[in-house]
């Protein structure tokens, strides 16, 4: 079945890839109707698809749509008939990777995962995820989104992080790192947001985690569905829930510096308790299995109210961006 999927999956991304070049009679060759192919045509953006589980564990396809009245487009219709039937649609409401909010906003020293951190160049804040080791040398730093320590892609490298951000007040006085490494964001095709900032010298930092977060251990594992996880971030600090979708591909991601990115190969977490997993201020979190093993970062959450526990959130995953930053994991303890 889950072969079955994959081949959807991958007729899917054909028609996808089809579309940016404006093909259009992709859709009718499908067997679509021309008002569902112009249909089809004009939403296929916005969908995004990817692998769940239904109540017996069984894999389905997940598609996530941001408008409410897309939910039964012709897109859905005909994934659904791909799948026979096994495929759930879930509205998300536009999905943002937002810094912003409260309340692990002080200074901290030494410094501390989950802790507000920013970008000096813009007024706002995220969390930081992990302390990392650089492998081609002995220096250390910290590890966070892109758009919370580059600022999307600081083409010159000159600018300075700051604990706490910048919209917590952080100023030139709380200046602890240098931007040194990040994954580059296009306009599509990205399957990381992600950067690695290099400590100044005589920064200390701490590898105690408070309690109630699992030990970061240093080891990795690849999202899977139904997979409980825990992450620390600045605005909404222990959070847990699952992993409810894996391998989305196609996903829209909306940056108030940057307009809409397109992501692929994305895993999807909602929560398990009384409030959503994560909150403006939480981007760069890491999302760890209840072992302490690194899974992703989370990257961005749908729009909603921060008591929301059905509320989706994103992240991207964790080896891919070890590797392109060509780093490892400083493991923890409580």
């Amino acid at each position: 079945m889950s072969e079955n999927l994959q081949l959807i999956i991958q007729k899917f991304e054909s028609l996808l890839q089809q579309h940016r070049f404006g093909d259009v009679n992709a859709f009718r060759s499908l067997n679509f109707s021309p008002e569902e192919a112009m249909d089809a045509a004009h939403l296929i953006q916005s969908h995004s698809i990817g692998i769940s589980t239904d109540a017996k564990g069984e894999p389905i396809l997940c598609v996530h749509v941001q408008d409410k009245q897309y939910r039964n487009s012709s897109l859905i219709k005909w994934l659904r008939k791909e799948a026979d039937g096994r495929l759930k649609v879930i509205h998300t409401g536009k999905i943002s990777a937002l810094c912003g909010g409260s309340p692990l906003i002080q200074q901290t020293r030494p410094l501390q995962i989950g802790y507000s951190v920013s970008n000096e160049s813009f007024n706002d804040a995220g969390t930081i995820g992990f302390f990392a080791q650089e492998n081609d040398s002995a220096f250390s730093g910290i590890v966070s989104c892109n758009h919370v320590l580059a600022n999307q892609q600081d083409p010159t490298g000159t600018r300075r992080i700051r604990q706490p951000g910048v919209f917590d007040q952080g100023s030139p006085t709380d200046d602890i790192a240098q931007p040194w490494r990040w994954v580059v964001i296009g306009a599509s095709g990205n399957v990381s947001d992600a950067a690695y900032a290099r400590l100044d010298a005589g920064v200390q930092m701490t590898t105690t985690l408070p309690a109630g977060v699992p030990p970061i251990t240093g080891a990795t594992i690849s999202p899977a569905v139904d997979t409980n996880v825990a992450k620390l971030g600045r605005t909404t600090l222990v959070t847990r829930g699952r992993i409810d979708s894996i391998s989305h591909n196609n996903l829209a991601i909306f940056y108030p510096q940057f307009g809409t990115i397109s992501f692929n190969d994305i895993f999807s977490v909602v929560s398990t308790e009384a409030c959503s997993f994560s909150h403006a201020g939480d981007s760069g979190s890491l999302i760890l299995s209840e072992a302490g093993e690194a899974i992703g970062l989370l990257i961005a959450t749908a729009n909603g109210d921060i008591n929301d526990p059905t509320r989706v959130c994103y992240g991207c995953r964790i080896d891919p961006v070890l590797s392109k930053l060509n780093i490892r994991i400083i493991p923890t303890t409580n």
